[in-house]
């Protein structure tokens, strides 16, 4: 992430990358059709951002040039809610999905989820990578429940 931007998702498809110096938009995407119901940057490349969306995939964006997709990513049976790189691994990501999902990737190795974790009876739609302990991730959801654990794919 550079310095005084940020990215944000629209229920209009489209990515937009505002720069809080300029305070003005300086990158538009489309993204699909539907919603982009969220984005997260990188953490291993400024670069690159992952959104997820309605359309139920999960897409890499290299900002330098955005006219299409670094990877896309589907398996997902419902629209994603949240998408987060991994801190530790450079092509991991996790994500989480209104089909009650929790799922981890490898966008350099498949297009399909390494690992898919249900342990919710309701929608998940909150995730987190553990900056601190590697492999270990967190999610919650409407069940009203926090899950603290360690995937098998990440250690």
């Amino acid at each position: 992430m550079l310095q005084n931007t940020f990215c944000c998702a629209g229920a209009d498809g489209k990515l937009r990358i505002w720069d809080t110096a300029l305070t003005r938009i300086v990158s538009e995407i489309n993204i699909c059709s539907g919603d982009v119901l969220t984005c997260a940057w990188s953490n291993h490349d400024s670069n690159i951002i992952i959104t997820g969306g309605s359309d139920c995939s999960i897409k890499g964006w290299d900002m330098r040039n955005s006219h299409s997709c670094v990877f896309e990513l589907k398996g997902c049976g419902y629209p994603v809610r949240k998408v987060q790189s991994s801190p530790h691994l450079r092509s991991s990501l996790a994500s989480v999905s209104y089909d009650m999902s929790t799922c981890i990737w490898d966008w350099q190795v498949s297009e399909s989820p390494i690992e898919v974790i249900k342990h919710h009876s309701e929608f998940v739609y909150g995730l987190d990578f553990n900056r601190h302990h590697p492999g270990q991730l967190s999610d919650c959801g409407w069940d009203s429940l926090v899950h603290v654990f360690n995937p098998k794919s990440l250690r």
